[in-house]
């Protein structure tokens, strides 16, 4: 049985692409070389490739921007599966229901124009999908100081291992009822966020959306990232901001060590109201941030075309150009530390961060950033080095591999548990969490063609 072949009879030979070149992620890793990648448009033809897998064993690997620095995906002789053209749009009062191939930027923009907004969303590259923020369960980025993106999905539709369709949210899984409430009844939504396709294939999702606010952005800069830490989670805690975001960015090129760079706070006040509404929450967000002694350089309204989604404004509410993505991977990789915590451990952490900072000037990177994104109940810190790929690889990958192992050592969750970690952080996961989580894959993907390399289920 040749699976190419009958890929392409099933689906039609433009959906199936062949490759014989070695794919590479942004950390520079080698993700091995696909059997074919296929772009299917529908849940239905994803069906169709999962049956035609399962016939030959094959595995079926969910693929995307490539983006993922933590390398998660092996796709050596598996069928990639690109979802991006996976789209549409559907909207029932305050709920959207999206194709998971859907890019977050262009979905903001269309609910602008509707007087609705993402509530949650990355901040730094406009055509991840919304399938994306689902799979890696985002937990950073735009929104933080509402929570992470678990908060706001009512239903996800899931193609399993055996070819199956399945609903979840406690709406969706009633006939002829829109996806609008996951509260009340058992529910298995949460089980697939962070599972990266090895549970099943996220094919569309269902999220409540927010009347567009109001927004005034207080910005600055302070020293002592200490300080600004403990003065973000309080405005976090009082609903005075959406998103608090501080972060230390160091150019190599210029003088000085990288501790001698300034942190450049950003909060984003808004208000569901109005703009008067948004300036006096603007005034206290500041007047608490002078009482800390942090001084505030700008307070910024919003653009009305802003609002609107009308302009292609690159800051602040989304950092870099659409397409910036395959731009950055073809000159630079990205050596990224992502973790979350607990605020009682971030300070101790800040401090690992400041060495990990200064050890990455010997891989003479183009740039040497970190930062924090702050929620109520935790904090994610963010190391990221970028190194042009003109310098050999292999230092790169050896920093990663120090740090992460110096990372793995506290009390930290990972933003990604991808297979860039080391065992030990693997090992810390409960006996128990895993088997139960081996289970649901059992059940859900009895072959265990999807994303069978992924670090949860992996041997």
């Amino acid at each position: 049985m040749n699976l190419v072949s009958n890929l392409e009879q099933e689906l039609g030979p433009d959906k199936v692409q062949i490759s014989d070149t070695e794919w590479t992620d942004i950390g520079g890793d080698a993700i091995g070389v696909p059997l074919c990648t296929v772009t299917p448009e529908n849940a239905a033809e994803v069906v169709t490739i999962i049956q035609l897998a399962r016939e030959t064993s094959t595995s079926v690997v969910p693929v995307g921007q490539r983006t993922a620095y933590w390398s998660p995906l092996r796709i050596e002789g598996a069928i990639a599966l690109d979802t991006s053209r996976i789209r549409g749009i559907e909207r029932t009062d305050d709920v959207v229901t999206v194709g998971c191939g859907e890019p977050v930027r262009p979905l903001d923009r269309w609910l602008r124009s509707q007087g609705l907004a993402l509530p949650v969303h990355p901040d730094a590259f406009g055509e991840t999908s919304v399938g994306s923020m689902v799979a890696t369960g985002l937990t950073s980025g735009i929104g933080m100081a509402r929570g992470g993106i678990d908060r706001w999905i009512t239903s996800l539709t899931i193609v399993t291992g055996t070819g199956e369709i399945i609903h979840t949210g406690t709406s969706a899984g009633f006939r002829g009822t829109e996806p609008y409430l996951r509260d009340g009844l058992p529910d298995p939504t949460g089980l697939f966020l962070g599972s990266e396709g090895t549970l099943g294939i996220i094919v569309g999702v269902s999220l409540r959306v927010v009347p567009t606010p109001w927004v005034v952005h207080v910005e600055g800069t302070h020293p002592d990232p200490v300080a600004l830490l403990r003065c973000g989670r309080s405005l976090c805690r009082d609903g005075l901001c959406d998103t608090f975001r501080a972060v230390r960015e160091h150019e190599p090129r210029r003088e000085g060590r990288v501790l001698d760079t300034p942190w450049t706070f950003w909060v984003s006040v808004d208000s569901p109201l109005d703009m008067d509404d948004a300036q006096s929450r603007a005034i206290r967000v500041q007047k608490h941030l002078e009482s800390e002694g942090i001084s505030v350089t700008a307070s910024t309204a919003e653009s009305d075309s802003g609002r609107a989604g009308t302009d292609e404004e690159g800051r602040p509410r989304w950092q870099g150009p659409m397409g910036a993505h395959a731009v950055f991977q073809e000159r630079e990789y990205l050596v990224g530390l992502d973790i979350n915590t607990s605020y009682a451990n971030a300070e101790k952490l800040l401090s690992i961060a400041d060495s990990q900072a200064e050890d990455a000037l010997r891989l003479s990177p183009s740039m040497v950033r970190t930062a924090l994104y702050l929620a109520p109940g935790f904090v994610n810190l963010g190391m990221h080095t970028s190194v042009p790929r003109t310098k050999p690889a292999q230092g790169v990958h050896e920093h990663r591999s120090h740090w992460l192992a110096e990372l793995s050592q506290h009390p930290v969750v990972p933003y990604r548990l991808g297979h860039a970690w080391p065992s030990e952080m693997v090992a810390k996961i409960l006996p128990s969490r895993r088997i139960l989580f081996r289970q649901f894959k059992d059940l859900l993907d009895p072959d265990g063609i999807l994303n069978p390399q992924h670090p949860l289920v992996s041997p």
